[in-house]
């Protein structure tokens, strides 16, 4: 399992991020609702069908502090 390790320079904080899709990262997407298996099923019809929607790609996307909202974060 891929996991973002992610450290703010102006607040402190730390927190981590996974670079899999869950059922409440779809929230706001057509498949919104969809179950683990659905999921699943889904994924083995076309394996870049949620690509993008982890919180992982979201930051990579946006690197800024989930707590204050700093762009003065590191990632490893």
């Amino acid at each position: 399992m891929a996991i973002l390790q992610v450290e703010c320079f102006d607040c402190l904080s730390i927190f981590s991020l996974r670079g899999f899709v869950e059922p409440e990262d779809l929230v706001g997407t057509q498949w919104e609702g969809c179950s683990k298996e659905e999921m699943g099923k889904l994924e083995d019809e076309d394996s870049f069908i949620f690509e993008g929607l982890d919180p992982w790609s979201k930051f990579d996307d946006n690197p800024v502090c989930l707590d204050c909202g700093s762009k003065r974060v590191i990632s490893y």
